[in-house]
């Protein structure tokens, strides 16, 4: 039995309280159901919810790159607070379901990963769904995953770029 139909055949008997607050709070300040929306106005509310109005965290270091994938090149963000010390890395892919969240929404909480957690954070810009169908994404995180392996004489992730 796939995983599909045993969670169809055994639904949580509750919420967890984490989530009822979460769900709860949403609620209160008035956030859409994203379920019932179509894919760009999911996106620009997540945008609405996340991106805040005010200066991004502090990182010492932030740099964009390209990686080589599947159709195309993915484009990542690396936070790295403190580029002359060698740092744990941790590869980052945003929330949205597949379909929502980008860079953007996401940089806030990818500066905080990085300042707080003294790592160094490769956030990825994953193909999104339904413009780019299921494995796209997929493809896209397994690719950048294995090009942010950590390199013994550079103290970030050894991100290798397309060659021109």
């Amino acid at each position: 039995m796939g995983f599909a139909t045993w969670s169809a055949t055994r639904p949580a008997e509750e919420i967890d309280p984490d989530v009822r607050a979460l769900l709860d709070k949403g609620a209160e300040v008035g956030a859409p159901d994203i379920s019932h929306c179509s894919p760009e106005q999911a996106r620009a509310d997540l945008e609405r919810l996340f991106v805040p109005d005010v200066e991004p965290d502090p990182v010492a270091d932030v740099t964009e790159r390209l990686i080589p994938a599947p159709a195309r090149d993915v484009r990542v963000r690396i936070f790295d607070p403190d580029p002359g010390k060698a740092l744990p890395a941790v590869v980052y892919f945003h929330g949205g379901g597949w379909v929502a969240g980008d860079l953007e929404t996401h940089d806030g909480l990818a500066r905080s990963l990085a300042t707080e957690g003294a790592c160094v954070v490769v956030s990825v810009d994953y193909r999104r769904a339904p413009e780019h169908p299921f494995p796209a994404a997929i493809e896209n995180r397994t690719s950048s995953f294995r090009r942010s392996g950590r390199s013994s004489t550079r103290s970030r992730p050894a991100i290798e770029t397309p060659s021109t």
